[in-house]
């Protein structure tokens, strides 16, 4: 059984106002999961493309170890950077991939915000970000790997986005990431967060120790932000078990 190897806490999104404006994506506004990754700002392969090529796990098991080849070889070209999707129907999920010489879209297009800018400017060397809109959409892939604690799935069962961005640590083989839950309401995003704080040196149920003193930056933010710092082989190895 895997679970994240690592230091987690709960942290508050620093001010998202200083941040650049929203970014539009060459992928269509009906992916569910989409994002952007930055080849150029990454150092350490062994973590990035494993980092990377994690995004394959959102497809159905016959299309990943094709999906995790795609990606990997668009992070490994020399783009400022590419943009991707999953489109997701009843019959199949599909990876878009784009980058700046695409063809323009002719369909709506999807848009990163500035909050999701702002997430991914403050973690060093940020190469990464994912949006998942409706958040069901990362909880299907957690629930069957418990990647994460039972305690965040319900606390974050109410959110109406989730914003994940990756980036390096000082160390070749770990990755930071942090995952952000946006909540429609204040109310609802502080008792998402009292609800984790009760869960305080339960490790099974929260899956990450829980850090006081953000009640005021999550009533402002209307954000719960959590924050790891992720063993890349260890993840690898057990990608390579799927």
């Amino acid at each position: 059984m895997f679970c994240i190897i690592g230091v987690a806490v709960v942290v508050g999104l620093i001010a998202w106002w200083v941040s650049p404006s929203n970014q539009t994506l060459r992928i269509p506004s009906t992916c569910s999961i989409y994002g952007s990754f930055y080849p150029r700002q990454a150092q350490f392969l062994t973590a990035s493309q494993t980092a990377i090529g994690a995004l394959s796990l959102f497809s159905p098991p016959n299309d990943r170890a094709k999906n995790k080849a795609a990606l990997i070889a668009a992070f490994n070209t020399s783009a400022d950077r590419v943009d991707f999707g999953f489109l997701i129907d009843e019959q199949k999920t599909s990876l878009i991939l784009n980058n700046a010489e695409s063809p323009p879209l002719t369909v709506p297009a999807r848009i990163l915000t500035k909050k999701a800018k702002t997430q991914l400017n403050s973690i060093s060397r940020g190469y990464l970000i994912v949006q998942i809109e409706p958040v069901s959409a990362l909880f299907d892939s957690i629930k069957k790997r418990r990647w994460l604690g039972p305690a965040v799935v319900a606390a974050a069962s109410t959110a109406k986005q989730a914003t994940l961005v990756v980036g390096e640590s000082e160390s070749p083989n770990d990755c930071v990431l942090t995952l952000a839950f946006e909540y429609r309401s204040s109310e609802d995003a502080v008792k998402a967060l009292q609800d984790l704080m009760s869960k305080q040196g339960d490790y099974d149920a929260l899956g990450f120790v829980a850090k006081p003193g953000v009640d005021r930056l999550t009533q402002i933010s209307r954000m719960l932000v959590i924050k790891f710092e992720i063993d890349a082989t260890l993840v690898n190895q057990e990608l390579g078990k799927r």
